[in-house]
């Protein structure tokens, strides 16, 4: 009888190591709504790895690399490609309030400058209202001179200190290498921040109202784009793409900038080896 009560201890072990090896530990934060790996095949669909969308449609010049931030990623082809991400209720609510956007990205595309009094942006990732260009939108733009830009709806007339939102023109993100960038909008402090490789870039008062409707209204937004603007496509690599329900604070932002999920070609963190030394040394 012990050493069956000993083996179903060592299998519940087993089973949880398992599950905490092909799972990043902030899979299991209920505030991640939406996690695109790119590391598996799915045809035209990016999995999301919470499992709380329906994931990225890929739409137009699209492929998947292997030479990603961190195993595969997803190339675009500056033409006609980008990713297209279906709103869940819970990312809809979280666009009222406060979220932060987390992604890599890969480029050399030079910025777009403005073209009289609207500007075309390269979209990076964001959404817009469908009839009313500042109908409950936030975007990340690269404009020109690689100019990188956070704008939520009405930024450029209700921040108080003459800036369009977030305006950053170092670090730039269009140098060829991979880059970490995050865009934080925080509802309790009212400020939009953009983090670039784990340190502040940027920021800027925000006190405009929510960035979507209610989720049960019909006029809410509900989808969000990478990669596209207006039919303004570049060519670009995503990897790791998250949407988190919150502001993360700094610490948070450096910490979860190494963790990754396990790709397909990645190598599970502990043997079988390993799990056995450890439970028989009784770690």
């Amino acid at each position: 009888m012990e050493k069956q009560g000993t083996n179903w201890l060592f299998g519940l072990t087993i089973c949880l190591l398992l599950v905490a090896m092909v799972l990043p530990a902030h899979a299991l934060d209920e505030s991640l709504l939406l996690y695109l790996t790119f590391d598996v095949d799915t045809g035209d669909v990016a999995r999301d790895m919470t499992g709380k969308t329906k994931g990225g449609k890929l739409v137009g010049g699209t492929k998947i690399i292997t030479s990603g931030a961190h195993s595969r990623a997803l190339e675009l082809n500056g033409k006609d490609g980008y990713v297209e991400i279906e709103l869940s209720p819970e990312m809809i609510e979280a666009e009222r309030d406060s979220f932060s956007a987390e992604f890599w990205m890969q480029t050399r595309a030079q910025g777009i400058p403005e073209a009289g009094q609207w500007f075309i942006g390269l979209g990076i990732f964001g959404g817009f209202g469908p009839k009313d260009h500042f109908q409950g939108h936030w975007t990340l733009f690269l404009l020109a001179n690689d100019i990188l830009q956070f704008n939520v709806v009405n930024a450029s007339q209700h921040t108080n200190d003459g800036r369009d939102g977030v305006l950053i023109e170092k670090p730039v993100v269009n140098d060829g290498s991979w880059h970490h960038v995050v865009a934080v909008r925080d509802e309790d402090s009212k400020q939009i921040r953009v983090f670039i490789d784990g340190a502040l870039a940027g920021e800027a008062l925000d006190i405009t109202r929510g960035l979507n409707s209610k989720p049960d209204d019909p006029k809410a937004r509900r989808k969000i784009w990478l990669g596209n603007h207006l039919k303004v496509f570049w060519p670009v690599r995503f990897d790791e793409v998250r949407f988190w329900s919150r502001a993360l604070s700094k610490d948070e932002i450096l910490k979860y900038m190494t963790w990754f999920s396990v790709g397909v070609s990645g190598k599970l963190p502990l043997t079988w080896g390993e799990i056995k030394a450890r439970h028989n040394d009784g770690g």
